[in-house]
């Protein structure tokens, strides 16, 4: 069960991780779309701006020159006098330029005056154009693909590819000035063929295409690093926060343990303490009938017998409690703890007709404390093997020689523990003995459990079961045990074997 709850909390842990790589790597794509929308946005503002500013550049040169051409310029003292004024004239001149295709004059009051060419097209003036002009400035507009076909009523005066294709163009329109100072003059609408001005606006999508992408790899590299490095460390905060709670979920644990222990040590106490007089008096009173030649038949035996086993478990309970209390620490050989538990257990086979040996020489020692409860845990588990070994069975208590740990098994021949009561085992009032209590098992773990250590069933079939002790290293071992520590009290005296 252990095991399976170490792998569900694994697994666990290895979901949380994937889902939070995850989690991170959809906030880094999410913040990288972002950042491209933003990118692509400030590249759109950026090339609008800049495609009004060039398409304006060839009004501003063309209203500059109707002014000169008007007079209004210090510039045109040569011109004649009667270019100075007339806004036909300067609508002709201005017509005459390279790469103008079309032009219109419209008067004050924006009715078409005159055209060029004479095959034109009646245009209308844009309607925004309308309020750029009312101020005096003028208005130019860029036509990415114009079929001349839209702009002249015959093609047929036009020469080569011009009249079958369409072409880019620009549409001016320039406010002009009337021929006295200050009266309006209108306003010329001219088309120009802008094949340069289209390559200039692919080279400058080019360009900011470029550089957009440049932008938004610098960003990306940036931003991700960033949270790559700010998610690093909440997973590394996460994974603090997820070892201290488990930390704290398994003090929890260990305190209830602790708590119960201490409950059950309590209870023990107060039971010892309440038995210990009358099964003092009781094994007096069996005293005594026998002396008198009371004890004639199996039954009285048998009831002698269980009475001087009560006492003997009551003064092992008694001397395990002020062991526990005491300040005094010495060694004791774990080869003596199963031989007095061996001692003590003896008795109890030989009325069943079960066998019951000690097996293997370990060279380790135990401190008093642990010798006490291990010698508890033992007895208990070698009266439960020889109560389910049949007779003539053999119940076999194996000490083995291990360097890290004490580690002891007890074996028997019984006819195995049912697949279903396995998972229960060690659960109080569960016993697969009739009239058990099942306190026998649970109380042994426990003991175990406090001692840092464990009791699990190591194997049961058909040929009996065997339970293994392990209990962490708490005492090196030493091959000179007794000789070594010559001070040390007895392990007959520490664990009442002559009294069993």
């Amino acid at each position: 069960m252990k095991g399976i709850r170490n792998n569900r909390a694994d697994r666990a842990r290895v979901t949380r991780r994937d889902q939070s790589g995850r989690a991170a790597w959809g906030a880094i794509g999410l913040t990288w779309l972002i950042l491209a929308g933003l990118v692509a946005w400030g590249a759109l503002e950026l090339r609008a701006q800049m495609r009004r500013q060039i398409e304006s550049r060839d009004g501003q040169v063309l209203s500059e020159l109707a002014r000169v051409l008007e007079g209004e310029s210090g510039t045109a003292d040569d011109l004649e006098a009667d270019l100075e004024r007339d806004p036909q004239m300067v609508f002709l001149r201005i017509a005459r330029w390279d790469g103008i295709v079309a032009g219109w004059r419209f008067d004050a009051e924006g009715s078409l005056v005159s055209w060029l060419p004479e095959d034109v097209q009646d245009p209308d003036v844009p309607a925004e154009a309308l309020e750029s002009l009312k101020g005096g400035k003028p208005f130019s507009r860029f036509i990415p693909s114009l079929r001349l076909a839209e702009v002249f009523m015959s093609t047929n005066l036009l020469t080569g590819p011009k009249a079958l294709v369409a072409i880019p163009a620009l549409e001016v329109y320039v406010p002009l000035r009337g021929e006295t100072a200050g009266s309006p003059g209108g306003v010329a609408g001219f088309l120009i063929e802008a094949q340069s001005l289209a390559a200039q606006f692919r080279a400058l999508d080019r360009q900011l295409l470029v550089r957009a992408a440049a932008a938004l790899v610098v960003a990306m590299a940036f931003t991700g690093l960033i949270l790559q490095v700010v998610f690093r460390r909440l997973s590394k905060a996460r994974h603090l926060v997820e070892r201290r709670t488990e930390d704290l979920l398994r003090a929890n644990q260990e305190l209830s343990r602790s708590a119960r222990i201490a409950a059950l040590g309590a209870v023990t106490a107060h039971l010892v303490h309440g038995l210990k007089n009358p099964v003092s008096g009781l094994q007096t009173f069996m005293a005594s009938r026998t002396a008198e030649g009371g004890e004639q038949d199996d039954d009285w035996r048998e009831a002698r017998a269980a009475t001087q086993r009560m006492q003997t478990l009551i003064h092992d309970v008694v001397r395990v409690i002020r062991e526990q209390e005491t300040e005094l620490e010495y060694e004791v050989p774990l080869i003596e703890v199963g031989e007095a538990v061996v001692a003590r257990t003896r008795a109890s086979g030989e009325r069943r007709g079960v066998r019951v040996s000690l097996e293997g020489a370990p060279r380790r020692n135990v401190d008093n404390r642990t010798s006490g409860l291990l010698a508890l845990m033992l007895g208990n588990l070698v009266e439960n093997a020889i109560e389910a070994t049949p007779e003539g069975g053999h119940v076999r208590l194996h000490l083995l020689d291990e360097v890290s740990a004490t580690v002891c098994e007890v074996i028997d021949d019984g006819p195995g523990i049912a697949v279903e009561a396995q998972a229960r085992l060690f659960q109080p009032q569960h016993s697969t003995k009739e009239g058990g209590s099942g306190l026998g098992l649970a109380i042994t773990r426990q003991l175990a459990l406090a001692l840092g250590g464990d009791v699990r069933l190591l194997r049961s079939d058909e040929h009996g079961s065997t339970f293994r002790v392990e209990l962490p290293d708490s005492t090196p071992s030493n091959e000179g045990a007794m000789e070594k520590d010559s001070s040390a009290v007895s392990s007959p005296e520490i664990l009442g074997r002559s009294g069993a």
